[in-house]
């Protein structure tokens, strides 16, 4: 193949995926800012189970996440909710209080900030920026050359 069709490819392919990553980063930014906006109720919650879950892929271990189960008190109702956040170490221990945050509309909706989820906006934000990045490179490489 020829340049003319390799580096169009190219700064096309990184740009969207610049694109896309970013806009991953920003909306999962938005989620994390809306959910710490709206539950604002504090309580003490126990951390009752650790789970451990293993997904398999080509009949090997690949990628192994503990799920903490949180426990609390709201309104009068004790709520026990199973994490959606994994993490690769354990980062909680069962008996564990950590502070936790629902929403007082929706007792079941909570944050807690100990789970730390606020690097993954920069993460995608940041890869998506690396791919932009080489697309704007790749254009003025194909500019120099041709």
């Amino acid at each position: 193949m020829n340049n003319t069709i390799v580096f169009p490819i190219l700064i096309t392919a990184f740009l969207f995926l610049g694109t896309i990553f970013i806009g991953l980063g920003i909306g999962f930014k938005s989620v994390i800012d809306k959910k710490a906006a709206v539950c604002t109720a504090r309580t003490e919650a126990v951390v009752t189970e650790m789970n451990r879950e293993v997904n398999l892929s080509a009949g090997t271990d690949s990628y192994r996440s503990w799920f903490p189960v949180f426990s609390y008190w709201a309104k009068g109702e004790e709520i026990t909710v199973r994490s959606k956040i994994g993490n690769e170490k354990k980062i909680f221990e069962e008996g564990q209080n950590v502070e936790l945050y629902y929403n007082p509309d929706n007792i079941r909706e909570y944050y807690v900030p100990a789970e730390n989820v606020s690097f993954l906006p920069k993460v995608f934000i940041g890869v998506g920026g690396t791919f932009a990045a080489l697309g704007i490179v790749s254009f003025l490489i194909m500019r120099v050359i041709s």
